[in-house]
């Protein structure tokens, strides 16, 4: 029975739903995870320092645009007065000088308020609209013919519109015996250490949601075989960190009939930000004919695979389902029961790897 593994990131936000996994303090947004609460903060704070400087900047605008017209009121009401016509020349042009100059002002102020936001808006629209405009056509321009318009609309859902990158993702399998009579005959243990650091490449911040899950045991004996073991999730200087018993707490994880799934949340990754994963988990699967399929729901730059064959009796292929195989590192010695692969060549989102072993006397 083939067995796959997918690690799916829909998404949920960072801030301190708990520290140190599990009694953490409560936020005011619930899906907020701890270690981006501060960051959240940050942007309020940012926020209202924005819109305490506008505030400041259009008061004093005001302000001084009234003071000027005051001015200028009180010298056009005294330029007649001084019997020296320098001075009064002099109280009539500042009278001129400051009447305008609040006049100005006020305008200014007025314009800023509405006019210039409105235009501001409107260029924004029609930047939007032709960015729309371009994508419609750029295939036709591209490659001097048109792509059906559902096509390009699940391209640009899946492709193109990706808020995350994965820079780079370490798979590194283990495969290794159980006890003799531990349990059923002809079954594997699988361990899987997995490692990845997701960027943020947007411009503003993102929820990125870390999970995963693991298909069933083929037989009821092995559903203990099936777990979670290890989390950790690094982001802003912050690490947060599940053991197996945390990673089980019912706010994480669910098992049923369609197996068990691990959900850490959303995390806020601010733009250009990095987060780093790393999950340890194990399965079961079949000594003959066993297999995983890794499904990447995040487009990755790179990749390094690794399966160690404990059991010293198994044959392991690797490779992935589309262009640009997987290539051999240095070390790979599968007589020696290390089998290591990396692709330096991306994988985008919904690409898969199949890993394949079977018993060397099969193989031969």
């Amino acid at each position: 029975m083939a067995q796959k593994l997918l690690f799916k990131n829909p998404v949920r936000v960072i801030g301190p739903k708990r520290i140190d996994a599990p009694n953490a303090g409560r936020v005011s947004d619930a899906s907020v995870h701890a270690g981006s609460q501060d960051y959240l903060e940050e942007l309020k704070i940012e926020q209202e320092r924005q819109r305490f400087k506008r505030i400041v900047t259009f008061g004093l605008l005001w302000t001084v645009s009234i003071l000027f017209l005051l001015v200028g009121y009180a010298l056009e009401s005294v330029h007649e007065t001084p019997r020296d016509p320098d001075l009064r020349h002099m109280l009539e042009v500042g009278a001129t000088l400051f009447t305008e100059g609040g006049i100005a002002g006020i305008v200014a102020f007025f314009l800023a308020q509405t006019v210039e936001r409105l235009s501001t808006e409107e260029a924004q629209k029609l930047a939007i609209k032709e960015r729309e405009d371009l994508k419609k056509e750029v295939f036709y321009y591209a490659y001097g013919y048109g792509i059906p318009q559902a096509i390009k609309q699940q391209i640009d859902a899946q492709i193109l519109r990706s808020s995350f990158i994965r820079n780079s993702m370490s798979l590194a399998y283990e495969l290794s015996s159980f006890a003799p009579g531990a349990v059923p005959d002809g079954f594997v243990l699988v361990r899987l250490r997995m490692r990845y650091t997701v960027e943020n490449i947007t411009s503003t911040p993102q929820k990125f949601h870390v999970r995963a899950g693991i298909e069933p045991a083929a037989v009821r004996e092995l559903e203990l075989y099936h777990r979670f073991d290890k989390a950790e999730v690094e982001l802003l200087g912050r690490v947060e960190q599940y053991n197996h018993f945390q990673l089980h707490a019912p706010e994480r994880y669910t098992s049923d009939d369609g197996g068990c799934a691990l959900d850490l949340g959303k995390y806020l990754i601010p733009p250009q930000g990095k987060a780093t994963i790393y999950v340890e988990m194990q399965s079961t699967e079949y000594v003959k004919g066993g297999d995983r399929y890794f499904s990447f729901t995040t487009h990755t730059c790179k990749l390094d695979l690794s399966v160690l064959d404990r059991t010293g009796r198994l044959s392991v292929a690797a490779r992935r389902i589309g262009q640009d195989p997987l290539v051999e590192a240095i070390d790979h010695s599968p007589g020696l029961g290390w089998n290591h692969w990396s692709s330096d060549s991306p994988f985008l989102a919904h690409q898969v790897v199949k890993i394949r072993w079977t018993d060397w006397d099969r193989a031969k």
